[in-house]
C-alpha cells in the first residue's frame, strides 16, 4: 500500500506535451518557481524514465541559474538514477559538467571516469569523456 505523498498521477502524451511545453514557458518567463513546480508534476507522474531523467535535468539547470547548488546536484542525481538504467549519461555529463563549473574539479574527474565506465556508451560519447577526463587531469596536474 502506498499513502497519497506516494501516488502517482496517470498522464496521457497530450497532457505531458502541455504540461512540458507550460513548464518551459514559466521557465522562458523568469517564473522559475512556477517552472519548477510544474517539472514537479511530471516527476511524480507515469511518464517514462527516460522523460523523467530529462525533467530533472531541466529542474537541475533552473536550480543552478537559482544559485542552489545543492538542489542542482540532487535534481540531476535523481536523473542519472532514471537515465542510468537504460544506458544514457546526458544528465550524467551535465552533472559533472556543473562539478566542474562550480571548481570541483576531482568530483568532477570521478563522474566523467565514472560514465567512461558504461558499457553502452558510442564511440562519440566514448572520444568526448575521455577528451573532458583528459582536460581536467591536466588542469589538476
Amino acid at each position: 500500500m502506498s499513502d497519497a505523498s506516494e501516488r502517482v498521477e496517470l498522464m496521457n502524451y497530450e497532457e505531458y506535451v502541455d504540461t512540458a511545453q507550460r513548464a518551459g514557458q514559466a521557465y522562458e518567463a523568469g517564473q522559475h518557481e512556477e517552472a519548477l513546480a510544474i517539472f514537479r508534476t511530471l516527476v511524480t507522474s507515469d511518464i517514462s524514465d527516460l522523460d523523467k531523467a530529462t525533467t530533472y535535468r531541466n529542474m537541475g539547470v533552473i536550480e543552478e541559474e537559482m544559485g542552489r547548488e545543492q538542489d542542482a546536484l540532487s535534481s540531476y542525481d535523481r536523473g542519472v538514477s532514471y537515465e542510468r538504467m537504460h544506458g544514457r549519461i546526458s544528465v550524467g555529463e551535465m552533472k559533472a559538467s556543473y562539478l566542474y563549473r562550480l571548481g570541483r574539479l576531482a568530483e568532477s574527474l570521478r563522474e566523467y571516469e565514472g560514465l567512461l565506465l558504461r558499457p553502452s556508451l558510442t564511440e562519440e560519447e566514448k572520444n568526448r569523456l575521455r577528451h573532458n577526463v583528459a582536460a581536467i587531469r591536466h588542469e589538476i596536474g
